[in-house]
């Protein structure tokens, strides 16, 4: 199975189809809706790199329907890297930028790298991830697996959809502080900044919410999206909030840039949308590329001025967890 997505409301398996590349830069979005109109295919699968001038986006056109994958156990692995040297170094110059006032948030990611006996298989990892989490948005194109549970934006005509997630503990009790209140603030802000030009009568409710055995603090958007938009529009507005890159944006992700590796898909938008510009679309998170026997995960978390960098390291091992466990690395 080539590509695959699964959600509350939808599920897609995909055996074969034409991949295409949309290219980088602000206009890849609208390509890659001329992409699929350019066919005759209803709907199509995409991911976007997370930084919208590195290549590797990818828009897959269905040909056959996969049947759906067995579970089957991973083989015999181990972490052989698990990027505590660069994260740490980069943390540090994180909290210079901060205390600079170059950035008031950025997310820090860290890399980690995963090897195994022999060949994962992606689709029984993808069939994993969503039997162990069937609240969240499970994908899969060719190599790239994992188990979100951020919405990004869902659009069904006029009506868009978003869940804006900030602030990740254990439990409910791990999410209270002044530190947790403004990194969430930073995020909700930037989803409303960013929809509130494209939609009318925008309705916001803030709750907790929890996914993968993991609480967050989440607002929820509701509105209408004005004559003439779609999904993809909505993309290009949208990515990246500040859950992924920081704020102000532009000097988060130039910051971004400067302390990792590329983050290619991971923190990127994927999902799935339609000709007539529908779709529903989640951030990449809890996530991995695979390649043989080898996978690279990462995990982030934002970092304001004054964060702890242990308790920073530790959101990230939670946040490792369901793809650690789909994986058979976790304990």
């Amino acid at each position: 199975m080539r590509a695959a997505w699964s959600s509350p409301t939808t599920r897609i398996t995909i055996e074969e189809g034409e991949s295409h590349d949309p290219g980088t830069g602000p206009d890849r979005y609208r390509r890659a809706l001329e992409i699929l109109r350019s066919g005759d295919q209803p709907m199509a699968l995409a991911a976007f790199t997370f930084d919208v001038d590195e290549p590797g986006s990818v828009v897959m056109i269905p040909g056959t329907e996969a049947p759906y994958p067995d579970r089957t156990p991973p083989p015999p692995g181990r972490i052989v890297d698990d990027g505590r040297k660069r994260w740490w170094s980069g943390f540090d110059d994180a909290l210079a930028a901060l205390g600079s006032g170059e950035v008031e948030k950025v997310v820090l990611a860290r890399r980690a790298v995963g090897r195994f006996e022999t060949n994962l298989e992606p689709a029984s990892v993808w069939r994993t991830l969503v039997d162990a989490n069937p609240d969240t948005y499970c994908f899969l194109l060719d190599g790239f697996v994992g188990a979100s549970p951020e919405l990004l934006v869902r659009v069904d005509g006029d009506r868009v959809q978003s869940l804006a997630l900030a602030g990740t503990a254990a439990t409910e009790h791990g999410l209270v502080g002044e530190k947790i209140a403004s990194e969430h603030q930073h995020t909700a802000d930037s989803v409303t900044e960013a929809l509130a030009p494209i939609t009318l009568g925008l309705a916001t409710s803030r709750d907790l919410h929890r996914f993968g055995g993991l609480t967050h603090v989440g607002t929820w958007f509701e509105g209408r999206l004005q004559e003439g938009f779609t999904v993809l529009d909505v993309l290009a507005a949208i990515h990246p909030t500040a859950a992924v890159a920081g704020t102000p944006r532009d000097a988060a992700v130039r910051l971004i840039r400067r302390l990792e590796e590329p983050r290619g898909l991971y923190c990127g938008p994927v999902g799935w949308f339609d000709r007539d510009g529908n779709g529903e679309f989640a951030i990449a998170l809890r996530c991995g590329h695979i390649e043989g026997n080898e996978i690279v995960l990462h995990a982030g978390g934002g970092l304001l001025l004054g964060s702890d960098r242990d308790r920073e390291w530790k959101e990230t091992e939670l946040k490792l967890r369901p793809m650690l466990s789909a994986l058979g690395l976790e304990g």
